[in-house]
C-alpha cells in the first residue's frame, strides 16, 4: 500500500536551518550592513483599560524602552486629570511628557 502522505514537506524548500531565497529577492541582512538608528527614542507599550457596570480600570506596566534596550523600569504612563478622568500613554515617552505638561498648565 502506498503512502498518502508526500515524502518531502516542502519541495525545494530550504533546508532545515537555513533561509529560503526567494526567487528575485534579497534574503534580509545576507551579506548588508547592520542598520540602526541615529535618534532612539524612549517608548512605553501596554496600556489596558477595562469598562465595567461601576466604573474603568486602566493599567500600564512601567517599562520604557531605549530603542531595543529596556532601560527604564520605573515610568509612570497613567495621569490623574480629575476624579472622572485619567489619561493613559503608550508609544513615544516624551509625547506623554508634553501632553501631561500641557495638562497640568490647563487644569
Amino acid at each position: 500500500m502506498e503512502s498518502l502522505l508526500p515524502t518531502e514537506l516542502w519541495r525545494n524548500g530550504p533546508q532545515p536551518g537555513s533561509l529560503y531565497n526567494f526567487p528575485g529577492g534579497k534574503i534580509a541582512g545576507h551579506n548588508e550592513p547592520v542598520k540602526r538608528t541615529m535618534y532612539p527614542i524612549v517608548t512605553g507599550t501596554s496600556v489596558l483599560g477595562l469598562k465595567f457596570k461601576d466604573g474603568v480600570v486602566l493599567a500600564a506596566d512601567k517599562l520604557g524602552s531605549y530603542g531595543s534596550m529596556a532601560k527604564f523600569r520605573d515610568l509612570t504612563r497613567l495621569l490623574k486629570v480629575n476624579d472622572q478622568t485619567v489619561v493613559g500613554a503608550g508609544g513615544d515617552y516624551a509625547d506623554y511628557q508634553f501632553l501631561t505638561e500641557i495638562i497640568e498648565q490647563r487644569v
